[in-house]
């Protein structure tokens, strides 16, 4: 969750923010990488995260041109080399894949590029900040591919490797002052101190790759070999169509994901929002049905289904029914929306009467007669005419549910 210009704006962008396992709770462990270029004694650094007081960023003169699709892809310039920086997440699990591509070179240049990698960590929640402390653990360990941290014991560990191997210089120090200029433009906090444990190193000819990845699960040993295993996926999941509608399912897909226990869920949108029931209900037939995916439609309505509780459907889904929030008196009524949708789609009618027609049922039932315990403390019920009637003097269940005085 970044910026073009990997310029971190905001407090939630870094290359790897995944939510803790089993949990809904997104953090943000991999800030970005510093990156340095080194071209016969000449050094440039892409860096462009800015400090207090430097003001906003600038583009940086280096960036030559981005590109979205099939991922996001820049071309770097420095001393007549080009060199392309693409990144990629690995699908259903919390990794990303960095790669580095030297695509033209300078005739005169004795020893190709060299490059630094220096890997920044937060470790902390996505909508925190963190600070120079003294219990942050400085320990670097050793793996076949890379390296391994884990600045904080609360928190899982990340596993660094590259393919080739790069050799990594432990060089432990903190970088003070970096400055979110849209959250200082907000109002809020925007400063944060990030710790760097060091950095990698490697020598780069033109047409040569170097593949970073990082991943808060076990460690990556191949990264090169799942950027083709990921490459192959993402292009062949690209529509025919170059245009506006082929793009656009292409983006569809990105608001899927694989929720704890393996469950497929939408979610509401970047950097800040989660699962939401009510977004997630609204949307699903356009990401899904009109794009002809009755199966990506059935495994969200299904794996919500076995969150209804008294007839409800979470606005906010968590790890489980627990620690999910059940405060909106319509995310049932879009999901029983969604599932006429998709029984026009052509969705199948086995799963139709054996998973969704009782929980259509429980959901009209509950709704009707107002008696189950989560739908009392909603104040739902059915009035005379039939319609339905929700809410206290102190809690408004629909999307108005803003709270003042």
């Amino acid at each position: 969750c970044s910026s073009v210009t990997m310029t971190p704006a905001r407090r939630y962008h870094g290359l790897l923010v995944a939510p803790l396992p089993g949990t809904a709770t997104r953090h943000v462990f991999l800030s970005g990488l510093i990156e340095e270029v080194v071209v016969d004694g000449s050094s440039l650094s892409l860096w462009t995260m800015h400090q207090e007081g430097d003001g906003p960023a600038p583009w940086p003169p280096h960036l030559r041109s981005f590109s979205l699709v099939p991922w996001p892809r820049a071309v770097l310039t420095h001393a007549g080399y080009e060199i392309e920086r693409e990144i990629m997440m690995v699908r259903g699990r919390p990794a990303v894949l960095v790669r580095y591509t030297v695509k033209a070179g300078n005739g005169d240049a004795t020893d190709g590029v060299t490059l630094r990698l220096r890997p920044l960590t937060a470790y902390r929640e996505a909508d925190k900040l963190t600070i120079h402390n003294d219990v942050l653990r400085r320990d670097v360990d050793d793996l076949d591919a890379g390296i391994r941290v884990q600045p904080y014991g609360s928190l899982p560990p990340m596993a660094i490797t590259t393919e080739p191997r790069a050799p990594f210089h432990v060089d432990p120090g903190w970088i003070h002052g970096v400055e979110y200029d849209t959250d200082l433009a907000r109002g809020y906090e925007s400063y944060e101190d990030l710790f760097s444990p060091g950095a990698f190193e490697v020598q780069l000819g033109v047409g040569e790759s170097i593949t970073l990845a990082a991943t808060i699960e076990g460690e990556i040993d191949a990264p090169a070999s799942h950027w083709k295993k990921q490459a192959k996926r993402r292009r062949a999941a690209l529509p025919k169509q170059a245009d506006l509608q082929g793009r656009s399912a292409l983006a569809a897909d990105d608001f899927l994901y694989e929720g704890p226990g393996g469950r497929t869920g939408v979610l509401a949108g970047f950097p800040w929002f989660g699962e939401w029931g009510r977004d997630t209900f609204i949307a699903l037939p356009g990401l899904t049905l009109a794009r002809g995916d009755l199966k990506g439609c059935g495994r969200v309505l299904s794996g919500a289904r076995a969150y209804l509780k008294d007839g409800l459907l979470p606005n906010i889904f968590g790890g489980t029914i627990e620690t999910s929030h059940y405060g909106s008196v319509d995310a049932s009524l879009w999901f029983a929306r969604a599932v006429l949708l998709y029984e026009r789609a052509g969705g199948s009618a086995t799963r139709i009467k054996r998973e969704y027609l009782p929980a259509l049922i429980e959901i009209a039932t509950c709704y009707r007669d107002g008696a189950a315990e989560g739908i009392q403390a909603l104040g739902i019920h059915g009035d005379e005419g039939g319609l339905l009637v929700a809410g206290r003097p102190t809690l408004n269940p629909t999307w108005m549910d803003a709270n003042a005085g």
